[in-house]
């Protein structure tokens, strides 16, 4: 596996993680936040950005 094609992993496997952290820590509704929302946004770019990246190679 190339580097990146790890970091990408560990990202979406972070993001899942940090999505499970919001449910528990405001419920169900916690897309309703708008910093979670935020930083969820930025998660899925970078992990997009990476894709993009390493489909490039």
């Amino acid at each position: 596996m190339a580097s990146n094609e790890i970091k990408i992993l560990l990202m979406e496997e972070e993001l899942v993680e940090f999505k499970e952290c919001m449910k528990y820590q405001y419920g169900e509704n916690y897309m309703e936040n708008p910093e979670v929302v935020a930083r969820i946004e930025v998660m899925e770019n970078m992990i997009k950005i990476l894709k993009e990246k390493n489909n490039e190679r």
